[in-house]
């Protein structure tokens, strides 16, 4: 379903109070939602914590969808991170070329 479909764009108040916690610790997933001036939300950015967390906090400059994600998942088997930790590492115009695919139980 594309970002356009009116169904896949749910009003913010009806969601915003199904976070309670920020992903901050490795190998936990966030969500950044991102919303129109009517509520609606248009966008999200997934964020997938590749470190610890005291090495985390103390990062400076995070941009914000990183600072404010929420807490939707953890990661369980931790060694699939490490493709995400190379691959972080990469300039990102050297990053066209990779496509991810995310499951979930």
């Amino acid at each position: 379903m594309s970002m356009e479909n009116s169904q896949f764009q749910p009003e913010t108040s009806d969601i915003i109070n199904f976070f309670v916690e920020q992903a901050c610790d490795y190998g936990e997933v966030g969500i950044t939602l991102i919303h129109s001036l009517g509520n609606k939300v248009t966008n999200w950015s997934l964020v997938f914590i590749l470190e610890e967390n005291q090495l985390f906090v103390e990062r400076e400059n995070l941009p914000d969808n990183v600072s404010n994600c929420e807490l939707i998942g953890r990661v369980v088997r931790h060694h699939v991170l490490e493709p995400m930790i190379q691959f972080s590492g990469v300039r990102k115009s050297e990053r066209t070329s990779y496509t991810f695919t995310l499951e979930s139980k």
